[in-house]
């Protein structure tokens, strides 16, 4: 993202609109180091991580809207 990594974007969506953080899916195609891996995993969110298909997405947006409330 050209303005924030993905804990500052989370961080923010947590102090503006808290009810979103169980609709975030994060999509990396970084190799992660054992730091991001464990702060994706506090998240609770989905990651898909690049090179995905179409069906690797409507999975996760079905997962998302099917749990949120």
């Amino acid at each position: 993202m050209p303005r924030m990594d993905g804990p500052a974007f989370y961080r923010e969506l947590i102090r503006r609109r808290p009810i979103f953080t169980r609709r975030v899916v994060f999509v990396t195609g970084d190799l992660m180091d054992r730091d991001k891996r464990e702060w994706l995993e506090s998240t609770g969110c989905l990651t898909l991580a690049k090179p995905f298909d179409v069906n690797d997405v409507r999975r996760a947006v079905h997962r998302v809207l099917s749990a949120a409330v």
